[in-house]
């Protein structure tokens, strides 16, 4: 049969591999008498011609016939005098399913355990090569029915279980119909294009397959019951309901709404086949469509529906499926396996009572859920099963907690409620995403940017500030020229909530632009000469800047319809010669300067594709200085400045190291950062992942001594694995933040010695007065594990964008998780949490890309 080619294929890729065995047991307890029982038994297994098959190939083919012996052996264990008799006989059981596999030999263990004078029991194991799921009730209804025959005296009153033969002529008969050809025209036009596959472990899926780790939970009788009455009220059966619950789940989990399920199915009609035991088990990928705001009810009437169709075209073989839609060996269509097992177990042997145990239901790729529902009265018992090559025990356990979670909000909602609003996160887990890990509050000075700039000068006057071209800036000297010309800019009348233009190439002039407008408390707009004419006029024509610094060979960049200062005139120089070079108070500015002032605007090209001005104040500028002054320490050493001014992530390395003592080494634009760097003995050096292979090129001089930082752009493993060999020493910050974060949000710091995960290097965790939240479309958390819209709020959030009031309402929206009036950033950004409060970047939930760390709209 083709299920079982498939089978046999799979072992001999791995002929050891224990994972197709399947096994279960039968525990009996009351008056049993064990000779007639073990008589049953015996007739029972020698009637099932399924478990005496025996493989060979011929010409390359497999082939199989059954054995004309009976060659098994029925072990007989007696543990009445052994302590903890019944974890013994499991641990025999769990001991015989690891052994290897060997095809040529028989397929099956049988076991007979005597626990006690009143209770035995009674091991199946098989090669799924010969038995599937549903083999169980069968062989295990024949033996009740021999053993009660045997008991009444009465033996051969029935009729033995069919021969295979049956099964095997009914498969041939149904893969030459016309039936074949339809069920086959069926599936091919419901995957007529593959969809997206989501894995609750986000590793992909295992090229092997495994034995499971298990997470196991019995709903209580009542429960069950109130379940099976749900599931009537629905005019659906329990196998739909649960069915309903896990496309609930993993859309909830996922957030998609193309949901694929996989449903086994016994692939038998007709009665005569379904009472003989063999391997006729299928897969059938349930297609469904779950969206946000369909009712309960209306998701469990499209499922069960759904079902009742894929279930009229069951025969059609899974592998079959696999190859016809030409899907690459190892992986599947589905997300999840369901498999729910109403099996009829409650047979009697004489008075005994009995209730049955699984232990391994075959093989695994990703993960399933197993519900076996096997006699009135005995509850129900939910198995949450994973591959372990993808998911740990903990993994494991979680995803069952979601899914029972889901189960019981299905018992208990209305039946109007919209699936969206589905539970999915305990009470634990909601606190650890929303609280714990973003337990980052700090004491911050309520300062401005300049404050923190006055204070180091005063504190390092003869400190070096600035190197460029040999020659050396003091503290003293920087804060005396920024203040003179902040003054000029006082006197033009711009203070508080005015814009100023910087066009300027990377040197001294510049800095001292940028100092002297956020001293005269207006915002600097930075315009690169370097950047498009039409992209820097239209940043003026929206941004209006009262005036532009700039220098005599910039001027011809600096677009129409804004005045022009420039610095390098002598008679300009001659005139801020003869201002006071104290610092600026409040009385002197055109206003007070407080945090909630901008202190720059940033364009950036966003979701839109249009530059929009980002608007920065102050206080989320002062956190970020102070928050990075605190973790990267080498920014009181010497840093590079060698980055556009117009490119946010230069904040660290420019503001970074004057509010704190450092001495910024700033590199020329006509030189590449490597060649302008050579020679600087660097401590700390950010760039973009996309600059390591330059940076690899340098001779010594450009490679910094202390830390690296990377950031704008996703970080592979692969490409800083290549840095850090040659570079072990070396301390590793994949930075993170979208400019509208003021610079960056969260960081993962990597310490030499330390192993890197396969894929992209971890974003980290929220910095200081900054909270990370991982939502779904509805603005709820998602699990760990689960990708999710990467939020942002707290202190470091930009005040909007200028002049797009629409644009700043749709990005910039109500915390739900803060107090009143607060606002998160909605960045765009496909992220998820790792078990160790980790955030993984996962790629746009838009069209853009970065290059360099500029936002790039397709």
């Amino acid at each position: 049969m083709a299920g079982q080619r498939e089978i046999w294929l799979g072992q001999q890729r791995d002929p050891d591999n224990p994972a197709y065995y399947i096994g279960e047991y039968l525990a009996l307890r009351g008056e049993l008498n064990f000779s007639l029982f073990e008589r049953a038994v015996r007739q029972t297994v020698n009637e099932v011609e399924a478990f005496h098959l025996e493989f060979s190939t011929g010409a390359g083919v497999p082939q199989q016939r059954v054995r004309g012996e009976r060659d098994w052996r029925l072990h007989v264990v007696d543990l009445t005098n052994e302590h903890s008799a019944n974890d013994v006989a499991v641990q025999w059981m769990q001991d015989d399913l690891a052994r290897p596999v060997d095809l040529s030999a028989s397929l099956i263990t049988q076991a007979i355990f005597k626990i006690s004078p009143e209770e035995v029991f009674w091991y199946q194991r098989a090669h799924h090569i010969a038995a599937d799921g549903f083999c169980g009730p069968i062989v295990i209804a024949r033996a009740a029915q021999i053993y009660n025959e045997l008991l009444a005296g009465t033996p051969q009153a029935s009729e033995p279980l069919k021969p295979i033969d049956l099964l095997l002529d009914a498969d041939r008969l149904y893969r030459a119909s016309e039936e074949f050809e339809v069920d086959k025209a069926f599936w091919k036009n419901e995957f007529s294009d593959i969809p997206e596959k989501f894995t609750l472990g986000g590793r992909g899926v295992s090229g092997t397959l495994r034995t499971r780790i298990r997470n196991k939970t019995i709903l209580p009788s009542l429960e069950s019951a109130d379940l099976k009455a749900l599931a009537r009220s629905y005019r659906t059966s329990l196998s739909g309901l649960i069915l309903a619950a896990s496309a609930i789940y993993l859309h909830r989990m996922s957030g998609m709404q193309d949901i694929v399920l996989g449903l086994p199915a016994v692939a038998r009609t007709g009665g005569t086949q379904r009472g003989i035991p063999g391997m006729m088990n299928n897969t059938l990928p349930v297609r469904l469509t779950m969206q946000p705001d369909m009712s309960l009810e209306q998701a469990v009437r499209h499922v069960t529906l759904r079902v009742r169709e894929v279930l009229r075209h069951q025969r059609y073989r899974y592998e079959d499926l696999l190859r016809d839609l030409r899907v690459e060996p190892g992986q599947v269509l589905h997300s999840l396996t369901v498999n729910v097992m109403s099996f009829d177990y409650g047979v009697q042997f004489g008075d005994c009572e009995t209730s049955a145990h699984n232990l391994r239901g075959g093989p695994i790729n990703d993960a399933s859920i197993a519900v076996y529902d096997r006699a009135e009265g005995q509850g129900i018992e939910v198995a949450f099963d994973a591959n372990p090559d993808l998911y740990t025990e903990e993994e494991n356990e979680r995803n069952a907690e979601r899914f029972l979670r889901v189960l019981e909000w299905l018992k208990n909602a209305p039946s109007a409620q919209t699936i969206s609003e589905a539970t999915v996160l305990g009470a634990d887990e909601r606190r650890r995403l929303l609280v714990d890990w973003n337990d980052t509050d700090v004491d911050v000075p309520d300062a401005t940017f300049p404050e923190l700039f006055e204070a180091q000068a005063a504190r390092t006057p003869s400190a070096t500030a600035l190197v460029f071209a040999g020659a050396e800036v003091s503290y003293a000297e920087l804060n005396r020229r920024a203040n003179r010309l902040a003054r000029l800019l006082v006197e033009r009348g711009l203070g508080p909530e005015s814009v100023v233009a910087l066009c300027f190439r990377p040197g001294i002039d510049m800095i001292v632009a940028l100092l002297a407008v956020g001293k005269a408390g207006a915002a600097y707009l930075p315009l690169d000469p370097k950047y498009p004419a039409d992209r820097l006029a239209y940043m003026v024509r929206d941004a209006a800047p009262a005036v532009a610094l700039t220098a005599a060979q910039e001027l011809a960049a600096l677009p129409d319809g804004v005045e022009p200062i420039v610095l390098d005139q002598p008679q300009l120089a001659q005139y801020l010669a003869k201002l006071p070079d104290s610092d600026l108070t409040d009385d002197e500015r055109r206003g007070r300067l407080r945090p909630h002032h901008p202190v720059y605007i940033i364009y950036t090209s966003g979701s839109t594709g249009t530059p929009k001005g980002v608007v920065i104040p102050h206080g989320g500028l002062t956190n970020y200085l102070v928050w990075a002054a605190k973790v990267y320490p080498e920014l009181r050493g010497r840093t590079a400045f060698h980055a556009s001014y117009a490119f946010d992530g230069s904040v660290t390395t420019l503001q970074g190291p004057l509010a704190c003592g450092g001495a910024v080494v700033v590199a020329a634009s006509d030189d590449t950062f490597v060649d302008a760097l050579e020679g600087a003995s660097l401590d700390l050096l950010k760039v973009t992942p996309s600059h390591l292979p330059l940076l690899a090129m340098s001779t010594g001089g450009a490679v910094p001594s202390k830390r690296l930082l990377l950031g704008g752009e996703p970080l592979r493993r692969q490409e800083l694995e290549q840095w850090r060999r040659q570079h072990p020493s070396l301390q590793v910050v994949n930075h993170f933040g979208p400019t509208e974060t003021t610079v960056g949000c969260a960081d993962h710091h990597i310490n030499p010695g330390d192993d890197l995960a396969e894929g992209t290097v971890p974003i980290g965790g929220p910095i200081d007065n900054t909270r990370t939240y991982v939502l779904d479309a509805g603005l709820r958390p998602v699990p760990v594990g689960v990708a999710g819209e990467l939020y942002v709020a707290g202190s470091g959030l930009a005040r909007g964008y200028l002049n797009r009031a629409g644009l700043s309402a749709q990005r910039f929206v109500a915390c739900p998780f803060g107090g009143p009036g607060e606002r998160m950033y909605r960045t765009g950004d496909v992220v998820r949490w790792r078990a160790d409060g980790q955030l993984e970047y996962l790629g746009r939930a838009d069209h853009q890309v970065k290059v360099r760390g500029f936002r790039i709209e397709l």
